[in-house]
């Protein structure tokens, strides 16, 4: 089995990869615990000073993996939401920069991801969508509507 999370240390920088490759890194619940987990072990590494965040193969991240959500009760599709907010918690607590490396679709849960990072690199090929209300997904954005418009303004975000 591949692992859902990449991590290597170049000198003071960790550099984190989603790779689910097959599923354009849609992130599931052990790629969020993964992810969720180096980033809080990151921000207690006193050697770690950046952390750069990518995704493998041709996307930065489809969004959540929504067969997984498609069984949930009401119960747990509540604790499941609030679950993936974990990373952006993290992202948002850290004391160091982190850099998005963005490429391919950024879409959904992985336009989130990436606007809640400190910096964003794109690649000429990244796509951004947020398509959360069309998927009658609205709670289900990982933030994207509370950075969004903090980041590009209110203008331009509706």
């Amino acid at each position: 089995m591949t692992e859902s999370l990449l991590s290597e240390r170049r000198g003071s920088v960790l550099r984190l990869t989603l790779n689910r490759p097959d599923k354009l890194n849609a992130i599931d619940v052990p790629l969020l615990d993964a992810l969720t987990a180096a980033l809080e072990a990151a921000e207690r590494d006193p050697e770690v000073r950046a952390i750069v965040l990518a995704g493998a193969g041709r996307a930065f991240c489809a969004g959540a993996d929504i067969g997984q959500m498609i069984e949930r009760t009401p119960d747990d599709w509540e604790r499941t939401v609030d679950h993936y907010l974990d990373p952006i918690r993290a992202i948002s607590r850290m004391g160091k920069p982190v850099v998005a490396r963005l490429h391919g679709n950024v879409f959904g849960g992985g336009l989130g991801l990436a606007i809640a990072c400190d910096f964003r690199v794109a690649a000429d090929d990244a796509r951004f969508c947020a398509p959360f209300v069309k998927l009658a997904l609205a709670g289900c954005d990982m933030s994207a509507g509370y950075f969004l418009p903090r980041l590009i303004g209110l203008g331009r975000a509706t």
